[in-house]
């Protein structure tokens, strides 16, 4: 109770009415708004513990139809916190010290009006005491087993639970562990505000939940589970295939548009484990096989999956390590003029040299440093030593050629990218229309608004920015026109598989180099290895590319010599 508001709820169980309004004008003469209601039976006095929220029970000892006994056992048997207090004219001191080892708080005399009010006074602060530790215990469960954005019940929960079913289910009644990691949901808390953010999540584990008939739980930051009962391996293969499909398709929330795809690890009980731990381990490990970018978006574990599991986790610890001890080096590939074979530019290529297991490639690693963090510290590493190379060939051959950095989703929308780019063009004196940042069509879909903003203090810094791997993701004419993108990057899938100038595969080129010739857009194609590569290429309107016809990646003084050469060449 609020003392301030001095509104008191009592329950009379009392026979004489005339008592009961005594009271009510004694309290009233000592400042209490008082609600009461008078029981003389069970019945009622069990009806009224339900309909009100009573601060104190006022208890007569002997009524014809009751007694203080028995109101004591149905208050005790509904659980209530809610003290019960003696109120009578004659009762012996057995029954008094028997109705007080039964929970009764206090003991009053009628008439003792003086008495009587100190001591609801005391009880109305031990119950807020009390109130006050019951508010504190299940805020602390909320914490341990919900998750703090949705409230959706969380890691921990889950595990709780996953003993206790696996506990009680026989090997004759498998269940499944199904984990989906959302693989767009890093970036959208980021870009569409945490409410939309718990909306998304919400959505998404009602669509999940809908087709699985089971609660989800929020593992992670972009990782919802599922324990599916009852459910036969086939038909939830194909009811988790008829989610990705779902899940292919967009989610609008309050007006925007917002993608989520999912990539899906799931594990069986008993053979991919017998606990709670061992179980969610396997779907983990499931998950991890999984690609990304759809291809392989579904995955049932099985123990040979933890062959490599000891080279994941050794990565994972000695990446922390890896920037400090200077084992990170870039490598530039060279970016060409097609038809006069001259160098414009260079991407910076990050690559890890691991003390132990030698060069570790960019597919292994970069997502190890997007799932610790480590992507933002690295990245604006990798922004700056570029950009101290572009300004060393500036310096040394007088001509402005490009370094071209890529940005990953996670370092594009945290706080500080600005600040880190422009440190890194004032540190190295670079001229700002000498570096390019490359971003991927992840970042494009994602909140306009935020995207667009972002770009456009980038831009006004004087640099130029490219679409990369573009094709591969939800392309849109609609985001190309918005945003101020200088070069669109051609997939190199897109080249690797033109078997002729005839075939699909070229059609399909031409397509995308028209696209951007029409929108005002350099464009550069990715991954060309052959002559015919090439020709086909710049016969398709592309006048610029990269790819291993030209060079590999290599390190930064062999790009000044090759720059040197095509100049002289060309």
């Amino acid at each position: 109770m609020n003392c301030e508001t001095k509104q008191l709820n009592l329950l009379f169980v009392e026979d004489n009415a005339d008592d009961c309004e005594l009271l009510s004008y004694q309290f009233h003469n000592a400042g209490y708004q008082l609600n009461y209601e008078r029981v003389d039976n069970p019945e009622s006095f069990q009806q009224a513990l339900t309909i009100n929220q009573w601060h104190a029970v006022l208890c007569d000892h002997n009524m014809p139809c009751f007694d203080l006994m028995s109101a004591l056992n149905i208050l005790n048997q509904t659980g209530l916190d809610i003290p019960l207090i003696i109120v009578s004219g004659s009762i012996t001191d057995e029954i008094m010290i028997e109705a007080m080892q039964a929970g009764a708080q206090d003991f009053i005399r009628k008439g003792d009006f003086a008495r009587l009010l100190p001591v609801i006074e005391r009880e109305l602060r031990e119950f807020s005491i009390r109130d006050g530790l019951r508010k504190a215990k299940a805020n602390i469960h909320r914490l341990v087993n919900y998750d703090n954005y949705t409230g959706l019940p969380n890691r921990e929960h889950l595990l709780e639970n996953l003993r206790m079913i696996s506990a009680k289910t026989n090997q004759e009644m498998p269940f499944s562990l199904v984990l989906f990691r959302l693989n767009r949901l890093p970036q959208s808390r980021f870009t569409i505000g945490n409410g939309l953010y718990q909306d998304l999540v919400k959505t998404v584990s009602e669509r999940i939940s809908s087709l699985l008939k089971d609660d989800a739980y929020m593992i992670s930051h972009n990782c919802l589970a599922v324990i599916a009962h009852n459910i036969r391996i086939d038909v939830l293969q194909k009811t988790l295939l008829d989610l990705l499909d779902i899940f292919s398709q967009p989610f609008s929330l309050d007006g925007q548009i917002v993608f989520a795809d999912i990539s899906v690890g799931v594990n069986t009980y008993p053979n991919g484990g017998s606990t709670g731990e061992e179980l969610l381990l396997g779907a983990e490990i499931a998950l991890e096989h999984t690609d990304t970018y759809g291809v392989k978006p579904l995955i049932f574990y099985s123990s040979e999956m933890n062959s490599g599991l000891h080279d994941r986790y050794l990565l994972e610890s000695d990446i922390h390590r890896a920037l400090a001890s200077k084992q990170f080096h870039i490598l530039y590939q060279p970016q060409i003029d097609i038809a006069s074979r001259k160098i414009i530019g260079a991407e910076a290529l990050l690559r890890w040299h691991h003390p132990t297991l030698g060069i570790v490639s960019p597919l292994k690693f970069i997502p190890l440093l997007e799932r610790t963090g480590l992507i933002v510290p690295v990245g604006n590493w990798v922004i700056q030593e570029s950009c101290r190379q572009a300004k060393q060939w500036l310096d040394q051959i007088g001509l402005p050629i490009k370094v071209a950095v890529n940005l990953s989703v996670i370092q594009f929308y945290k706080s500080g990218l600005l600040e880190s780019v422009k440190r890194a063009l004032d540190d190295s004196g670079l001229p700002p229309h000498c570096l390019d940042l490359e971003i991927t069509e992840n970042i494009a879909i994602c909140h306009e608004d935020a995207t667009l903003r972002i770009m456009s203090h980038l831009k006004n810094m004087g640099l130029s920015l490219s679409m990369d791997d573009f094709g591969t993701g939800y392309s849109s004419l609609a985001y190309l026109q918005r945003y101020p993108i200088d070069l669109l990057k051609i997939d190199q899938s897109f080249v690797r598989t033109i078997e002729s100038p005839q075939s699909r595969q070229a059609d399909m080129l031409r397509a995308i180099i028209g696209l951007g010739r029409n929108l005002d857009l350099e464009v550069l194609a990715e991954g060309i290895e052959t002559e015919q590569q090439a020709e086909l290429v710049l016969q398709s309107g592309c006048s610029y590319g990269q790819g291993y016809l030209f060079s590999k990646p290599i390190q930064g003084n062999f790009v000044s010599n090759e720059i040197l050469r095509s100049v002289a060449a060309s």
